[in-house]
């Protein structure tokens, strides 16, 4: 399956993620900050990245702009519990995003589309 960096600075949410995508056949790589995912992306060279939008250290939306300067065409999909927030996510160049809390094949399909976008 697909190599899925994880981006999310709640313990909680990352693990269940993480657990999920596992469960799915994904290789996962996590972290809970933006600015660790830009100094480790290149080395994991993932296929996704699943990116929180608020986080303490370098916030998603910062993040996602520094990922598409440097790799412009590594598909991101934002994930938050603020669907306003989310819905912005597209103007920031994301592939797609998924609010936290809804059934989790929601996000399997995500990926998959995304991946075959």
């Amino acid at each position: 399956m697909a190599r899925i960096f994880l981006v999310d600075d709640n313990p909680l949410d990352r693990a269940m993620f993480a657990d999920f995508l596992q469960k799915q056949g994904h290789h996962v790589e996590e972290t809970d900050d933006g600015k660790e995912l830009i100094s480790r992306v290149s080395n994991f060279n993932p296929d996704l990245v699943l990116l929180d939008i608020f986080m303490e250290k370098k916030e998603g939306f910062e993040t996602l702009i520094e990922l598409r300067k440097n790799y412009p065409s590594l598909p991101v999909i934002m994930i938050s519990s603020n669907e306003v927030y989310l819905q912005m996510a597209d103007q920031f160049g994301a592939n797609d995003y998924f609010i936290k809390g809804y059934a989790l094949k929601l996000l399997q399909e995500k990926i998959e589309n995304v991946l075959q976008g």
